[in-house]
């Protein structure tokens, strides 16, 4: 079976998946996005320290953070991935549909 998106047809079940995931990655990424790179960014440990123990990193981040970063963007991909599955099982036959999370 094929489908239709966005102008397109012909589209198999998995380039469907694809371009509704592409959809709603671009329909999530914003203004959060970049508070994430910059938590990441922020949190990596490049500035110099005096002194650390045994074994731990050298240096230390600019915020002490990169777990926010980490977070921001694995709660985006969660949302991408729920709304392209939902999106993704509406425009299906049943024999294509993907399982909910």
């Amino acid at each position: 079976m094929s489908y239709c998106y966005n102008g397109m047809s012909g589209l198999s079940a998995g380039e469907l998946f694809f371009w509704i995931m592409a959809d709603k990655a671009l329909q999530q990424l914003g203004v959060q996005d970049v508070a994430a790179m910059f938590a990441i960014i922020a949190g990596q440990p490049i500035l110099p320290t005096r002194g650390k123990f045994s074994g731990a990193t050298k240096g230390t981040s600019v915020v002490s953070v990169v777990v926010v970063g980490w977070s921001i963007l694995a709660y985006d991909i969660t949302v991408i991935m729920r709304r392209t599955i939902q999106e993704y099982n509406i425009r299906v036959s049943s024999a294509d549909r993907c399982p909910q999370p």
